[in-house]
């Protein structure tokens, strides 16, 4: 297979990578922590701690990291994370994060905000979502298809009309199992598909700030054609 090289960074995230002034650098510091916080979702896994030593970073792994994800609102009493902070508005958003992460720049995440409202089609999608929620749509299950309706093929930047997610009250139905499904509360984490199109970009947003389709199981292979039943 041959994959394109990656999008040039949008702006303001280009200036931060390169960047010679102290924010920049900062940035580049702690942009592990810059991108966690701006995360949909978040990785989980089974941890055996018991191999840990003061000062070592080494831990040992059972089974395999994924990806998981909560409901659009926080169970009452809690504070919002990861995705829910998008179901918020601006000011509160920005509140949310420096709350949830401490010691990052204020000016540095709220022009990283900005740039994912203004680019990012699942930022996009959680703040109409947010605008059904303040409608008082309070059964409301967000469903992010995996098989879009664009050529996947294209590994394009999509727009939000592209992206392929229901807005419906209550209860989702004919759930195929690689979907993502985001209910208004529960209390339960989602196990993201590691086949879905978006299981990358979801996490990975500075990465990813567009939301571009990276691997997914419709990647062509180099020199073949597949008709259905062999290769040409």
């Amino acid at each position: 297979m041959t994959l394109p090289p990656l999008a040039p960074p949008l702006e303001p995230l280009r200036r931060l990578l390169t960047g010679k002034e102290t924010n920049a650098k900062d940035f580049r510091q702690h942009i592990c922590s810059y991108n966690n916080a701006l995360a949909f979702t978040f990785v989980g896994a089974n941890l055996d701690t018991s191999v840990a030593q003061p000062g070592n970073y080494t831990y040992h792994l059972r089974g395999e990291l994924y990806h998981r994800m909560g409901s659009l609102l926080p169970q009452p009493g809690e504070a919002r994370k990861f995705a829910q902070q998008y179901i918020n508005d601006p000011h509160a958003e920005l509140d949310g994060w420096m709350g949830n992460f401490g010691g990052l720049n204020r000016d540095t995440m709220q022009s990283l905000q900005t740039m994912l409202h203004a680019c990012n089609p699942y930022a996009i999608i959680y703040q109409i979502a947010a605008k059904r929620l303040q409608g008082g749509a309070i059964e409301l299950s967000l469903r992010l298809v995996n098989d879009r309706r664009t050529n996947l093929r294209r590994f394009n930047a999509p727009t939000v009309d592209e992206v392929s997610a229901l807005m419906v009250g209550g209860d989702v139905d004919e759930v195929d199992a690689r979907d993502i499904v985001v209910r208004s509360i529960n209390g339960y984490f989602q196990h993201v598909s590691l086949l879905h199109s978006a299981y990358v970009p979801l996490h990975y947003v500075l990465l990813f700030p567009d939301g571009r389709n990276e691997w997914h199981d419709g990647i062509p292979l180099n020199g073949f054609q597949w008709d259905g039943s062999v290769f040409i």
